[in-house]
């Protein structure tokens, strides 16, 4: 469980606080908004990003004390990365009030985007020394941030959840990664902290395609009916077709254990009746869920998600294949709609 076991214990014990890694020096312009779209119609998101965006820490407070769930509260930090560059704001939010959990967990959501920045979108074996060493100093600066967020306020879960992804960008050692998700899941299963989990154990970051199955299979199993985290499969079918360049992916999903769980995880979440298609975290399952259909040739399944997500598509994974933005989505839609009939004409669905 490593450093940060101790850190937390110490700071029960009324030790003093981790040090704190300086930040960047603020820059003179500062990052525009995003486009609305990003937020994917949550209100309370939109708003709490403009408060954060605009310096309002107290007005941030209210829009974020006002969420239910655990959930509404995770969408909310998670837009923290929409901001660009370096926000001189959140600086002085942190350096006005050192000992507010919120302050120290948006600047360290927003710093997570700011490393991945230093890459300059480029994949990493691409990206040079560099980008590299920098990429790694202010991924280091928001660990540090939420270290410290999760030692003041250990009854959240906010902090983990983040922690899972600086902990797969830093490369830290599976048994302290693991020691984050299971503080991150005695609080609440976020949906975030499950997909960059799935990162994590994938052939591509630190694991295998082994680990990465029975993590998603265990998910599916464990979980609700309509429950969003059933996207796990359809991310990790996917990982698995990006790193083996699978040439007949229709015909592989009838031999792969992974692959033979994609329309009944589909089933047990966003094709059940009780899936909430309204929530936070639904718009990105049904996203992952649309792209693995387009894949595996079971574009009939993907028919009927289109309408409900609506102007609400994500990114990912659809970046994956299609790229990003309005055209990519407009791209993939075309494709599941022209191929529906034919698709569900050769059904291969009652196999399973």
């Amino acid at each position: 469980m490593g450093f940060l076991k101790d850190k937390l214990n110490a700071a029960t014990t009324n030790a003093a606080p981790p040090a704190s890694v300086d930040a960047a020096p603020p820059r003179s312009v500062e990052p525009p908004m995003p486009p609305s779209q990003k937020f994917l119609t949550h209100g309370d998101a939109h708003a709490f990003f403009g408060a954060v965006f605009a310096g309002a820490p107290d007005e941030a407070h209210v829009i974020f004390d006002r969420q239910e769930t655990w959930d509404d509260k995770s969408f909310c930090i998670r837009t923290m990365s929409f901001m660009t560059g370096r926000r001189n704001r959140l600086d002085e939010w942190v350096l006005q009030r050192p000992k507010d959990p919120l302050a120290r967990i948006c600047r360290g959501a927003h710093g997570i985007g700011w490393a991945w920045d230093a890459l300059s979108n480029a994949r990493a074996e691409k990206a040079t020394v560099e980008q590299h060493e920098e990429f790694f100093r202010r991924l280091n600066i928001a660990d540090v941030d939420l270290v410290e967020a999760a030692i003041i306020d250990p009854a959240s879960p906010l902090a983990w959840e983040q922690m899972i992804t600086t902990a797969r960008g830093l490369r830290i050692p599976r048994v302290e990664v693991d020691y984050r998700m299971s503080r991150m899941l005695g609080i609440a299963p976020l949906f975030g902290g499950h997909m960059e989990y799935l990162q994590y154990v994938c052939e591509k970051s630190s694991g295998s395609h082994e680990e990465m199955t029975e993590f998603a299979l265990s998910v599916v199993d464990a979980v609700p009916k309509g429950s969003p985290l059933c996207a796990v499969a359809a991310v990790a079918s996917l990982e698995r077709l990006l790193l083996e360049d699978v040439a007949d992916p229709t015909s592989e999903l009838k031999t792969t254990t992974l692959h033979k769980s994609l329309i009944a995880s589909a089933k047990k979440s966003v094709l059940h009746p009780e899936f909430l298609f309204e929530t936070p975290d639904a718009a990105m399952a049904m996203m992952s869920f649309v792209v693995a259909f387009d894949r595996y040739g079971l574009h009939h399944l993907a028919l009927p998600l289109l309408d409900r997500i609506g102007d609400r598509h994500t990114d990912f994974p659809m970046a994956y294949y299609w790229g990003a933005g309005e055209s990519a989505w407009e791209q993939l839609q075309r494709s599941v709609t022209a191929k529906a009939p034919a698709a569900e004409a050769n059904s291969f669905e009652a196999a399973f």
